[in-house]
């Protein structure tokens, strides 16, 4: 009996092996690393090194093929060689590490959105900010919803388009009967419609979430103010080249000066002057 138990007990522990070894695997090949080059890395983190360790490509297959057992205090070096959480290599969750495992679960979407998301706010983390503020902008608006719901009718007038196309839905002859043809030309119009009315609210959006109008609306009054600005600058320079004494630069060094700062237009009004 209990050779029996221990033989049972044996072929879980096997196959719990050969599942995580599956794992390991999937997770070097997906970093893209040899076995060689996970070997390497593992024993340049260890305190002991490669020789005391006895870490090698050739281990390294046989974890993967579940003939030998992974040392427990190799484990957290496993996973920051691979990136991944322990979890995933002992089963707990399909997904690398468990804040996309949990993100997958609690909100339905899918492990690359969710990767996304993370990417948004770990690539601008204690940098401008700005990326965060722009993902917050855009959950939080009102009108996301309205753009998620366009999205959504526009997929399925796009898979009503496409459903014309099906093998076999039209007899051998040279055009689809003509009432077909109708019914195709409609589901055109509302895939264009659909469109049209997904792309005013994505405008809508943008407008909302960052008040472009009122951007807009600002810039003929910066314009103003450059322009301003430029006829000050200039009559203070008239103004200074007017009252230069005939101690100072010439009248040559006048133009000189005029022609600096005011490029062609200096010189083409002293050549239409009268003689």
């Amino acid at each position: 009996m209990k050779r029996t138990e221990n033989t049972i007990s044996d072929r879980v522990r096997n196959l719990y092996c050969q599942e995580i070894g599956q794992r390991m695997t999937t997770a070097r090949k997906a970093r893209g690393l040899t076995r060689k080059d996970m070997a390497q890395a593992i024993s340049n983190r260890s305190k002991t090194g490669s020789k005391e360790d006895g870490i090698s490509a050739e281990v390294i297959k046989q974890w993967e093929h579940g003939i030998n057992r992974i040392r427990v205090e190799l484990i957290p070096l496993i996973c920051e060689v691979l990136h991944v959480d322990a979890g995933y290599l002992f089963g707990e969750y399909p997904q690398y590490r468990r804040d996309i495992a949990d993100g997958v679960v609690s909100t339905g979407l899918s492990e690359e959105a969710i990767e996304n998301i993370h990417k948004v706010f770990l690539s601008d983390k204690n940098r401008s900010g700005y990326l965060p503020d722009a993902m917050n902008r855009l959950i939080s608006s009102p009108l996301f919803m309205t753009v998620i719901r366009n999205m959504a009718y526009f997929k399925r007038k796009a898979e009503e388009v496409w459903a014309f196309a099906i093998p076999g839905r039209y007899s051998e002859c040279f055009s689809p009967p003509d009432a077909e043809m109708i019914d195709f030309e409609e589901t055109v119009n509302r895939f264009d419609a659909a469109e049209f009315a997904l792309t005013r609210a994505f405008q809508d959006l943008v407008e909302n979430c960052y008040k472009t109008s009122n951007v807009r609306s600002a810039i003929p009054k910066i314009e103003e103010k450059i322009a301003q600005y430029e006829k000050r600058f200039e009559r203070n320079i008239e103004s200074y080249l007017a009252n230069i004494t005939e101690d100072q630069p010439d009248d040559d060094l006048k133009e000189e000066l005029r022609s600096a700062m005011w490029g062609d237009a200096a010189s083409s009004n002293t050549d239409t002057d009268p003689q």
